[in-house]
C-alpha cells in the first residue's frame, strides 16, 4: 500500500536550500521519499516516534546527514 506524501512549504523550501549546497544528496533524498511512500516502516529508514513537544511526529533517516520529520494524517 502506497502512502501519499504531502510536502509542506517549509520542507520544499528547506530541501531546495539544502540541495543547492549539497547537490550530491539529490538521489539519496529521492530514494528516501520513494521508500517512505511505499513503506514508512522500512528498516532502512529507522522510523521512530518522537517525544516531548514533537510527540505527534515521527522521524526517519535517509542517510548519515539526511533526516526527515513527518506525521501521519487520515
Amino acid at each position: 500500500m502506497n502512502h501519499v506524501l504531502l510536502r509542506s512549504t517549509a520542507f520544499v523550501r528547506d530541501s531546495r536550500r539544502m540541495l543547492r549546497k549539497r547537490p550530491d544528496l539529490v538521489e539519496q533524498l529521492l530514494q528516501t521519499l520513494r521508500l517512505l511512500e511505499a513503506d514508512p516502516y522500512a528498516p532502512r529508514l529507522k522510523t521512530h516516534k518522537l517525544q516531548g513537544k514533537h510527540q505527534d511526529s515521527w522521524a526517519c533517516s535517509g542517510g548519515y546527514d539526511l533526516r526527515g520529520v513527518f506525521s501521519f494524517t487520515t
